[in-house]
């Protein structure tokens, strides 16, 4: 009886501590993730003295689907354009936890879009994306995304700025235009992948 008990005990420690301790390390990933600051990124574009106190990146985390649905994409007041990043999931590659494309918990970018609504929360937008590649469309597994860290992104009123794996990625808005700018390292053939049917929902 006691050796029963003592199986059981053990199959009852295993079925509780192997999901409690899988559940710990992805919550310490997302931890690790979040609690990174930006602003770090070192680019030759510098805010202004009132940009600098702007804090982009305001409302765009929390609990997903509950957050401001706030984004860090570059835009002036009542432009056409919000050219920024769309992320995806720590754990799948489903993107749309924030409505505006970008959720401060995610660690991958699947690609810069020219549209999105901000505090809406209504995943409309993500319209005509972009994404910088060093590698042929033959040599990439679906979906494709590139992590990136928060440490290394940048953004003030007007700007975002994130370095990738191989690309510095830079966006830029006016009332009708959005503009990009890729820095390749050196030794990497660029490519650009453009998604024209892209959408957020």
């Amino acid at each position: 009886m006691k050796r029963i008990l003592k199986w059981l005990g053990l199959v009852l420690l295993a079925l509780i501590g192997i999901p409690a301790l899988a559940l710990l390390c992805v919550a310490g990933y997302y931890y690790h993730v979040v609690w990174q600051k930006p602003g770090a990124l070192s680019t030759p574009i510098t805010p202004t003295v009132l940009g600098s106190k702007v804090n982009v990146f305001s409302g765009t985390g929390g609990y997903a689907w509950v957050c401001a649905y706030d984004t860090p994409a570059a835009c002036v007041p009542f432009g056409m354009v919000r050219l920024g990043p769309d992320t995806a999931t720590i754990i799948t590659n489903e993107t749309g936890y924030n409505a505006s494309g970008y959720f401060y918990g995610d660690n991958k970018i699947v690609g810069f879009s020219h549209t999105r609504l901000v505090g809406a929360d209504a995943l409309e937008g993500g319209i005509f994306r972009v994404f910088p590649a060093t590698k042929p469309r033959g040599a990439l597994k679906e979906p494709e995304f590139s992590r990136f860290a928060h440490r290394k992104e940048t953004g003030f009123p007007g700007y975002y700025a994130v370095q990738l794996s191989d690309v510095l990625a830079e966006m830029t808005a006016t009332t009708r235009v959005g503009v990009h700018r890729y820095t390749f390292s050196k030794g990497t053939t660029p490519h650009l992948r453009l998604d024209v049917t892209s959408a957020l929902g």
